[in-house]
């Protein structure tokens, strides 16, 4: 068996007993020379973990751990490096697993985060800002980071023309805590697709999100709210993953938001606000603070105000 150890084999064949729904004990009769070597891989850079057992963790590790090109990438052009990141992303890993017991759970599926972050490596390699919005899946275990990381990646994979990243997550809903001078946005991209500069949040709550950070992004030099955008996760905001009802909370969040700071929200960016050329339902045109604010209150959610809002 590959030059294995006695202690490994006994260990192998140890957790092949181990079988409980989602082990790869269960998957013995496809279990292959790729499920092996990460089950090599496992065994010796997490000697003290059952995550091993997961046939979701194990066939996924063994398929990202043969390309040796992602391995490069993820390793900043070391594929050993590559080797010791993914060690840690898999060991640092809070979520769910078929053979786990527990985990975070808005982390449903292993197999799910890594897929996204082994696309987001290959995709985004030699973008600004990449590496370090990758952070929290191999320098901690905290599992709200990891959650707003992974959905970071799930947006960013399906997007086009991305020039930047400059994410932090934070470690509770709301919580906003940027520790760099910038640290403005998740996501930038060119300016001539539908925003140039993304926020993801992955939040029950869309009112939660942090004020002094969206009138960070209203008061940048735009002409329009079709330049940013707010992501939010449909998972947290439907039980069903609707989108429909999903966007409706999110935007009926954000209108909270809108309707708590609206002086505030008009006077970050004047010009943009004016330039909607909003009316009351008396036909007033919005031009100062006050106006906005009442505008705000006589509106509902389906307006386009709420515009950027997004759901993923």
């Amino acid at each position: 068996m590959k030059d294995l150890s006695a202690a490994a084999i006994n260990v192998f064949f140890a957790d092949i007993n181990e079988n409980r729904t989602g082990s790869f004990a269960t998957q013995l009769p496809s279990f292959n020379e790729v499920d092996m070597d990460a089950w090599i891989f496992l065994y010796k850079n997490l000697p003290n973990s059952d995550k091993r057992v997961s046939y979701e963790i194990l066939h996924t590790t063994g398929i990202h751990i043969s390309d040796d090109t992602f391995l490069g990438k993820l390793g900043k052009g070391n594929s050993t490096e590559g080797k010791r990141k993914y060690a840690a992303i898999v060991s640092s890993y809070t979520g769910q697993c078929k053979s786990c017991q527990g985990g975070y759970e808005w982390l449903k599926k292993a197999d799910g985060y890594l897929t996204q972050i082994y696309k987001f490596v290959n995709k985004y390699n030699e973008v600004p800002g990449s590496q370090d919005a990758l952070e929290p899946a191999y320098k901690n275990s905290q599992a709200y980071s990891q959650d707003g990381m992974y959905f970071m990646t799930k947006v960013a994979n399906d997007l086009v023309g991305v020039t930047g990243f400059d994410a932090v997550f934070e470690t509770q809903e709301g919580q906003f805590n940027c520790p760099k001078q910038e640290c403005k946005y998740d996501i930038k991209i060119l300016n001539n697709y539908n925003g140039a500069w993304i926020e993801c949040k992955s939040y029950q709550n869309p009112s939660a999100i942090p004020t002094n950070q969206l009138l960070k992004y209203l008061s940048k030099p735009i002409e329009s709210l079709r330049e940013i955008s707010y992501y939010f996760n449909k998972d947290k905001l439907s039980a069903t993953g609707d989108l429909q009802e999903a966007d409706g909370k999110a935007r009926r969040g954000v209108r909270t938001v809108f309707l708590s700071i609206a002086k505030e929200i008009f006077n970050s960016n004047r010009n943009l606000f004016i330039g909607l050329r909003l009316r009351l339902n008396d036909g007033t045109l919005v031009n100062n603070e006050l106006l906005f604010e009442t505008y705000c209150q006589e509106s509902d959610y389906n307006n386009v105000l709420y515009d950027f809002v997004k759901i993923k």
